[in-house]
């Protein structure tokens, strides 16, 4: 996929610098596969918040409940990260970084899981078509997965959601667990996508963002059905691997790959 066909799925990120390199065609790897970001100077001291746990009990409720903890001790510009494709067997690890507006209002808006692919959709153009709405979109690629592991290309797609942003936050509400790569003080919150409207809107722009990709690269390697499965390893989908062997778009490093690899 050219650096061109990738404009269409990360629209309004920002200053974002385009570069492109993946797998070639006769399977042989360039020197890495990403968009490349401008990378922010943020602050070299590391300052890590704490880590949100669910309570025993507690009901998921989406809300702006942590930012407005943040907004009284004067913070103003919270992005909330998360991500979308450290489980597939194909494509990339997707993430997105949201600054949303004091007064943000979107009712239903949750965890992208939770959500039909309609409602998907639907928020997702709802937030991107927003003007007050600020969002930047990270990616590592199948070649950075395969060579540095999913745990830390995730955390290198994250990096890259945040330097693009066009305002550097001043806090970041992390899905999960926190990221020793960001040295900007953190909150990490377990289940974090169906309690912060802001890591929820990121949840669903990196999986919007992630399913088109999918979605169109399905023309070009049509017999995996990736525009159904979405990389993910459905029982059909492990069986057209082992009938035709992986693609480009396949992570060699996931057993499953490994155990039907066929040379390029």
């Amino acid at each position: 996929m050219s650096t061109t066909d990738l404009r269409q799925f990360l629209p309004g990120c920002g200053k974002l610098l385009f570069d492109y390199e993946g797998r070639e065609r006769n399977g042989r790897e360039k020197s890495h596969g990403s968009i490349r970001f401008p990378i922010a100077e943020f602050n070299a001291t590391s300052q890590y918040g704490c880590v949100i746990e669910r309570k025993a009990g507690e009901r998921f409720s989406c809300s702006l409940r942590f930012e407005r903890k943040l907004y009284q001790q004067g913070l103003q510009r919270i992005a909330g990260i998360d991500e979308a494709g450290r489980g597939p067997l194909a494509g990339p690890v997707i993430a997105a970084a949201v600054i949303l507006p004091p007064n943000f209002r979107l009712c239903g808006l949750n965890d992208s899981k939770q959500l039909s692919c309609l409602a998907r959709e639907s928020y997702y153009e709802a937030l991107v078509s927003n003007p007050e709405v600020i969002f930047g979109i990270g990616l590592a690629s199948v070649a950075e997965i395969d060579q540095v592991n999913i745990l830390r290309a995730t955390h290198l797609a994250m990096q890259r959601a945040v330097s693009g942003l066009v305002s550097l936050p001043e806090h970041l509400l992390v899905d999960g667990l926190p990221v020793s790569a960001f040295s900007l003080p953190q909150t990490a919150i377990v289940d974090g996508d169906a309690r912060s409207f802001s890591i929820a809107a990121a949840s669903v722009i990196a999986k919007i963002t992630r399913d088109r990709m999918m979605m169109s690269w399905h023309e070009e390697f049509p017999v995996y059905e990736f525009a159904r499965n979405k990389g993910y390893g459905t029982p059909e989908h492990l069986e057209k691997l082992r009938s035709h062997g992986p693609c480009l778009l396949h992570r060699r490093t996931f057993a499953p790959v490994a155990q039907t690899y066929l040379p390029l």
